[in-house]
């Protein structure tokens, strides 16, 4: 081959070679190249030879040009800050974040990151650099670099999953320290991604080396360095880290295709594991996926003063079976995780678990703060465990484990966002019903609970029938299934908050008991189901059901809670059941009498036909954050009011 011809394929490779790469970097280059005479790269640090990335003289160039690049832009934001002149300086600062980010990938590119360590010597143009990534000092405000595996500029990640991604701009480029699971408990296969921001500083010392020095900072714990506000993306982790295939897939997928994703069921963590830090659960509701919990996640973790504070997990599971069926294995989960943490860093924090769950999350989640007693239990069989003819042990462990439990020992408080605490009359819907019949519940599940039923069909006190369709989650959310009776006679044994979806009264002035609010509905739940008694605080916001957790109003008052909650501000766990409608009350007769005896027409239950989207009292809707009531305006179970309402 020709000279030329030779020319031409080095300039293709060169080409290829500084393009930007994978969307996560740190595997390093595996060709082998000869040393370069004019660029060299070197690590000062011992270690072993199996481990060392191979040079690439090409890479290593790019790679130290890149850096030259960051030195530049590094003086002239010093001069622009000595200008004082905001406009130059917020230019330099982003000529200064694309200068890191540029670099960043080039080196994930010569060196994997476990060798992202000592002293690595880049040169370029004559020029030497001493680049040095310390071990961070004590506490948690730097990330040590060799704890993770791969490395992403949080500038290239696109946000699909929120619509308000929050991004500090300042000093550094935004990054996500990524740690693959390497099938550890609780950590999904997406495994830790955290925020982190790369910020790489230079000294001149007498004409010699240049010391450079790359830190990553963790912007949740500090937000200045030296005075200048550190840049920082909150949305990009969260977003690598959830929004997946698998948690789109199971959206939809997870209510009809029961059994192909119960693999992906289960408690994750979405940080290493900080005994420091009180963890908050997210459990998701039906249709739904932890995505529901992308933008909260996003708002909390760009509140630094909860940040430092709380770590956040979320629950993941395929929404077709029941609440009362899907129970059991989240309880399962937050017994394991206790042990297993407690195990490994010690419980200090972790017995302060506070979880927050949505629609049929949030029944879900109150029914980790409750003891069953015998209530559930007597509300299916009229004999005891003992007289019950069991098909094999497994069989009994699967049914008595639904309808006998014990509070879960971690759980110190829980958020309720927009949750069918008495059902909902839409999955009474005869059009509703077409849909029921195509969840099937998995073979095994549905085996065991036949078997059961047909061993004992006369110690029943619900139809073989009636059992199979309250196992599935559209079912089981009917006012009719009789285990809210069970459910709503339990008292909840952890301070409680609820947040109320109304998507059509406006206005932020209605309270209980006023007949307006009483009717009111979050177009899936009405608030005569969502409304606890006992409540530290009940807060209505002005949404629709599928974006109460996403609407603003909505995360402001988790915010709220969390905040109030680490100021001493705990509330009091109730001390009476919940409340619910008596054997002769229905919501209809509950308004009838509330309104001096004016009928209220309704659909069902749940929907109030009679409400429209007009002003009330004549005034335009406003968009409320959101309107809470305290402890002292939501009546107790004593109080005539909530005596008919529930």
């Amino acid at each position: 081959m020709t000279r030329k011809f030779h020319l031409v394929l080095a300039s293709l490779f060169l080409v290829v070679a500084v393009l930007p790469g994978p969307l996560s970097y740190g595997a390093g280059n595996s060709q082998k190249k000869k040393s370069s005479s004019t660029t060299t790269s070197t690590t000062t640090s011992a270690s072993p030879a199996s481990v060392l990335t191979p040079p690439n003289p090409l890479l290593e160039a790019k790679a130290a040009e890149r850096l030259a690049a960051v030195e530049l832009a590094w003086n002239e934001m010093a001069s622009a800050r000595a200008s004082k002149s905001a406009k130059v300086v917020k230019g330099t600062e982003e000529k200064y974040r694309k200068a890191v980010d540029a670099f960043l990938i080039a080196f994930a590119q010569i060196r994997k990151m476990v060798e992202w360590k000592g002293v690595i010597v880049l040169t370029h143009k004559g020029r030497t650099y001493h680049l040095e990534i310390p071990a961070p000092p004590a506490g948690y405000t730097q990330w040590n670099v060799l704890d993770f595996d791969s490395i992403r500029v949080a500038s290239s990640v696109k946000i699909k999953s929120m619509s308000r991604p929050t991004r500090i701009e300042g000093l550094g480029a935004p990054v996500v320290l990524r740690k693959h699971s390497q099938g550890e408990p609780y950590v999904f296969r997406s495994g830790y991604n955290v925020p982190g921001t790369a910020v790489i500083d230079f000294e001149t010392t007498g004409g010699g080396p240049v010391r450079t020095v790359l830190r990553f900072y963790d912007p949740r714990e500090i937000s200045e360095v030296d005075g200048l506000t550190l840049s920082a993306d909150f949305a990009a982790a969260v977003e690598i880290g959830i929004n997946l295939p698998e948690f789109r897939d199971i959206e939809f997928g997870g209510v009809f295709a029961i059994q192909k994703f119960m693999k992906v069921t289960g408690l994750y963590v979405t940080e290493p594991y900080r005994p420091d830090k009180i963890p908050v659960i997210f459990v998701h509701g039906l249709n739904s996926s932890p995505l529901t919990w992308t933008q909260m996640l996003n708002d909390i973790n760009a509140d630094t003063k909860l940040s430092r504070k709380y770590q956040y997990w979320y629950y993941s599971y395929p929404t077709g079976t029941g609440w009362i069926i899907s129970a059991p294995k989240l309880r399962e989960q937050l017994n394991g995780a206790d042990a297993y943490f407690s195990a490994k860093g010690g419980r200090n924090n972790l017995s302060r678990c506070i979880l927050v769950g949505h629609s049929m999350g949030g029944v879900m989640s109150r029914m980790m703060c409750i003891d069953s007693g015998n209530d559930f239990w007597d509300r299916v069989f009229k004999k005891p465990p003992e007289q019950v003819e069991w098909p094999t042990p497994q069989a009994r462990q699967t049914v008595t484990s639904m309808l006998f439990f014990k509070k879960v020992p971690i759980v110190s408080a829980a958020i309720f966002i927009a949750a069918p605490h008495r059902g909902s009359g839409i999955a009474d819907w005869p059009v509703v019903g077409l849909i029921k019949k195509l969840i099937r519940l998995p073979i095994g599940l549905a085996t065991t609970v036949l078997n059961v039923a047909t061993l004992n069909v006369e110690a029943l006190k619900i139809t073989i029938k009636e059992g199979a369709g309250f196992g599935t989650s559209i079912s089981g959310l009917s006012p009719k299934n009789p285990g809210y009776i069970a459910l709503n006679n339990r008292v909840i044994q952890v301070p409680f908050y609820t947040i109320i979806g109304d998507h059509n009264s406006g206005g932020d002035l209605l309270k209980y008991p006023d007949p307006v609010l009483l009717r009111s509905n979050d177009t899936v739940v009405p608030y005569w189901s969502s409304h606890l008694n006992e409540a530290v605080s009940e807060t209505i916001v002005h949404a629709k059901h599928t974006i109460c957790t996403t609407y603003n109003g909505s995360v402001e008052q988790v915010k709220r809670i969390l905040s109030d909650r680490l100021a001493g501000k705990l509330g009091r766990a109730p001390t009476k059941p919940a409340g619910q409608y008596g054997p002769d009350e229905t919501p209809e007769k509950t308004h009838e009498k509330l309104e001096g005896g004016k009928p209220v027409k309704m659909k069902s239950p749940a929907l109030d036909a009679s409400r429209t989207d007009k002003p009330v009292n004549g005034k335009p809707p406003e968009k409320p954050m959101g309107r809470k009531s305290n402890s002292k305006n939501v009546p107790t179970v004593s109080e005539p009011a909530m005596a008919s309402a529930e």
